[in-house]
């Protein structure tokens, strides 16, 4: 379960541009310096480039699963995950979360590798058949392999902080020093929590109206075992889970959702 992100030093994240776009009065990126998470469904809205996209993206890096479907050692198997020119730890972010339950990430099939798809088929006839999809399918299909993940049983469910204290034991004297350094930031991090956490990054994009009130459901009725993070666009969507109870929103924009209640929320 992810409680909140703070930047702390905008000179040493993750992503440069925060550093570039921090402060710029004449854009849209808006990012702040704190930002709070609740249990069950939290949706982030904004503008166009307001740095929806940029909050989910830095709770992926820090829970290791911008590259996967879930948490996974693997992330950091190229060092500079959390290195930067060098100089230890990018630690300019302070994610607090249960670093104890795994952290699962909806990825979008244009960001994967073919071979990444196929692993997850039980044959390549399916795959190549389903070349042919439309953007919507897609993004269906990229939620089915996500779900495919949180409940296949090989996923132990648990944050790898074992793996990561083991992979310490064949690292060399420099990288045994950043691992120690990511454990700590995990251990000074941590918050218990009670859910597993799924990101999501625009998962109403392309979608036709059935499928739309699918995702509906999903994310108006909360599970007591799962937090939800997803970054929406489509405004009807958002206007009708505004409705629904239970639902933390974080505006990147302000007033976002009252602009949508006022182009929308007329009666006809």
């Amino acid at each position: 379960m992810i409680n909140s992100v703070e930047i702390i030093n905008v000179n040493n994240t993750p992503f440069s541009y925060i550093e570039n776009g921090f402060d710029k009065s004449n854009s849209n990126f808006s990012l702040k310096e704190k930002y709070e998470f609740e249990a069950g469904v939290n949706i982030i809205v904004g503008c166009n480039g307001s740095g929806k996209t940029t909050l989910l993206n830095l709770i992926r890096h820090y829970t290791l699963c911008n590259r996967m479907f879930c948490s996974d050692i693997d992330t950091i198997n190229h060092y500079s995950h959390f290195v930067k020119s060098g100089k230890g730890l990018i630690d300019g972010v302070k994610v607090v979360a249960d670093y104890r339950l795994t952290t699962f990430n909806l990825r979008l099939i244009r960001d994967m590798k073919e071979y990444e798809i196929v692993e997850k088929h039980d044959s390549f006839v399916q795959y190549a058949t389903e070349k042919s999809m439309s953007n919507g399918e897609k993004h269906i299909f990229a939620l089915q392999l996500m779900l495919k993940e949180m409940f296949d049983n090989h996923n132990n469910k648990t944050f790898p902080i074992k793996e990561l204290e083991q992979k310490i034991q064949f690292a060399n004297d420099l990288w045994v020093d950043n691992f120690n350094q990511l454990l700590k930031y995990y251990k000074d991090n941590h918050k218990d929590g009670f859910q597993y956490t799924v990101l999501m990054d625009e998962p109403d994009q392309n979608l036709d109206i059935e499928n739309l009130k699918q995702l509906f459901g999903i994310l108006s009725q909360s599970r007591e075992d799962t937090q939800i993070i997803t970054c929406l666009h489509n405004p009807i969507l958002i206007y009708k889970l505004f409705q629904s109870k239970n639902i933390n929103f974080i505006e990147m924009t302000d007033n976002y959702i009252n602009s949508i209640i006022d182009f929308i929320g007329v009666k006809i």
